[in-house]
């Protein structure tokens, strides 16, 4: 069997032809070899990324993750400004607190004609946080004198201070200043 020339026209050595048919043979082999880590390198990736896409959460749960972040003092705001609302409607005059039983209260002195104002009484109970207001107008109902206390009853400094005619009442007030109860009356002086 003839060896093929080379292309200086002469045989190549058989020693020779054999190391180039191995250096082929092992340049194929990286070859493909290469090939694999390659494909091996890119498949790694792509499970990566699919993992990282599988883990993650769906672009509409991301989406509207942030904006409930914002709502959430939003809606705290709101609910504390429905709470101040409501608890100022419900001291508004008119609009007391729904107590258990009616409040006991009456004035008993001075009413209609008496002798003198030097002495202010009325029947009532208070509770823990309660207390009498008690309001004094003259004729035309402009206030003269107003007391809050903790007792039935008040003595004004100086009985002539007052009018001849005098309109007053007394409430009972919770510990929010809101009424409770009412009495009115009207005096006079008759001399």
């Amino acid at each position: 069997m003839s060896q093929p020339e080379d292309s200086a026209g002469e045989r190549p050595d058989p020693i020779e032809a054999e190391l180039r048919a191995a250096g082929e043979r092992v340049r194929a082999n990286l070859l493909r070899r290469g090939v694999e880590l390659v494909d091996a390198n890119r498949e790694e990736k792509a499970r990566e990324s699919m993992h990282a896409i599988m883990d993650a959460p769906p672009p509409s749960e991301t989406a509207l993750a942030r904006p409930r972040v914002r709502l959430v003092p939003l809606v705290l705001a709101a609910a504390a400004a429905v709470l101040a609302l409501s608890f100022w409607l419900w001291r508004s005059e008119g609009s007391g607190p729904v107590t258990l039983g009616p409040k006991h209260l009456r004035i008993v002195a001075p009413s209609g004609a008496v002798v003198s104002f030097s002495s202010f009484r009325w029947e009532g109970e208070l509770r823990a946080g309660e207390q009498y207001e008690l309001v004094i107008q003259d004729a035309e109902r402009h206030p003269i004198e107003r007391q809050v206390l903790s007792a039935n009853g008040w003595s004004p400094a100086r009985e002539d201070s007052l009018p001849e005619k005098i309109r007053w009442r007394v409430r009972i007030l919770d510990p929010f200043m809101t009424p409770l109860a009412t009495d009115e009356a009207e005096a006079w002086r008759s001399r």
